[in-house]
């Protein structure tokens, strides 16, 4: 494999591996707009949080992004209490 071929093996790989990540469901705290802990098994530091599904109205977004980690990250939900389907990647 010539070194061209190798870095844009290495390059398609490690775009992979962004990519792939899991999905949780988690409960939102009682209050909106309250900070709650996210554990997570991706073995790296996620780079992306999406909310997939919930049953009442309102905003998934992330906050200490600097303090994640291999096994937690933080979020807050605008929403009222509720089960939500979030995908960390």
């Amino acid at each position: 494999m010539t070194d061209q071929r190798r870095g844009h093996a290495q390059e398609v790989a490690s775009d992979l591996a962004s990519v792939k990540g899991e999905s949780i469901t988690v409960q939102s705290p009682a209050t909106p707009d309250t900070e709650f802990l996210i554990v997570h098994g991706l073995r790296r530091v996620p780079t992306t949080l999406q909310l997939l599904r919930s049953q009442v109205p309102g905003t998934l977004y992330a906050t200490r992004v600097g303090e994640w980690t291999t096994r937690q990250i933080f979020a807050k939900f605008s929403g009222a209490a509720d089960s939500l389907l979030v995908r960390i990647a």
